[in-house]
C-alpha cells in the first residue's frame, strides 16, 4: 500500500472516530431554553452537558445573552464520572471510549505524517 493510500485510510479512521464522539457526546447533551443567573442552586444540571440558549437575569440591570451558555455537571471534567449511580453513566462511558479512539485515531496520523517527515529529512 502507497503512504497516499495508507495516509487516506487513517484519515477515514479518523473521521469515523469524531463521528462515533459527536453521536456520544450528543447522547449526554441537554438543550434547554434559559438559564437564570438569579437560582443559586444546581437544579439546572440536568445532564452531563447542558446548553442554553440565553442566559438573564432579574437585577436592577437588566442582563440577556444570546451567545449561548454551556454548564457541564461537576463531575464530568473526570473521564469517566465518578458517580455510578447517575442515570447518565453509561452514556458517559460511551463518550469516554468513543473520546479515547478519537484521540487515538489522531495521534495515529500525526505519528505517520511525523515519520514522513522525518523518512524526507534523513
Amino acid at each position: 500500500m502507497s503512504k497516499i493510500h495508507e495516509y487516506i485510510e487513517l484519515l477515514k479512521k479518523q473521521r469515523v472516530a469524531k463521528r462515533e464522539m459527536l453521536s456520544a457526546r450528543e447522547k449526554i447533551t441537554n438543550y434547554l431554553r434559559e438559564y437564570s443567573l438569579n437560582s443559586y442552586e444546581d437544579a439546572d444540571v440536568l445532564n452531563c452537558i447542558n446548553k442554553f440558549d440565553k442566559v438573564v437575569s432579574n437585577s436592577k440591570v437588566e442582563i440577556c445573552d444570546d451567545g449561548g451558555y454551556v454548564k457541564r455537571c461537576a463531575l464530568f471534567c473526570d473521564l469517566p464520572c465518578a458517580d455510578r449511580k447517575c442515570p447518565h453513566f453509561s452514556q458517559n462511558l460511551d463518550y469516554t471510549v468513543a473520546k479515547e479512539r478519537y484521540d487515538m485515531a489522531v495521534a495515529a496520523r500525526r505519528a505517520f505524517l511525523r515519520g514522513l517527515r522525518g523518512a524526507r529529512t534523513k
